[in-house]
């Protein structure tokens, strides 16, 4: 039996795996863009402190983000190594939340 060139193919259908790392970097990457808008103000501010430490906040969100958030979400969209995409996409978490705990 041969398959019809001319039936539609159905898409691969996505592991729940892929889907929860997909949904958690999202979720991490409009997070940090929330948190980069809420101190952008402080950028602008007239003192020195106040600017220097948003610009501080912002690099140190930003930073876990290029560096686990992104390539977490690329494995999950190429749906590869969903076990380590998984952990890179958790990782983030803890470094946020040692960033509000300890500062």
């Amino acid at each position: 039996m041969t398959s019809d060139p001319a039936e539609p193919s159905s898409p691969p259908r996505r592991s729940p795996l892929g889907v929860a790392v997909i949904v958690l970097a999202v979720a991490e990457i409009l997070a940090v863009f929330g948190i980069i808008a809420a101190f952008s103000r402080g950028l602008s501010s007239s003192e020195a402190m106040s600017r220097n430490m948003a610009q501080g906040i912002i690099v140190l969100t930003a930073l876990p983000l290029a560096a686990f958030s992104v390539p977490a979400l690329i494995l999950g969209l190429k749906g590869r190594a969903l076990k380590t995409a998984l952990v890179l996409v958790l990782l983030p978490i803890a470094v946020f939340a040692v960033l509000f705990f300890f500062t």
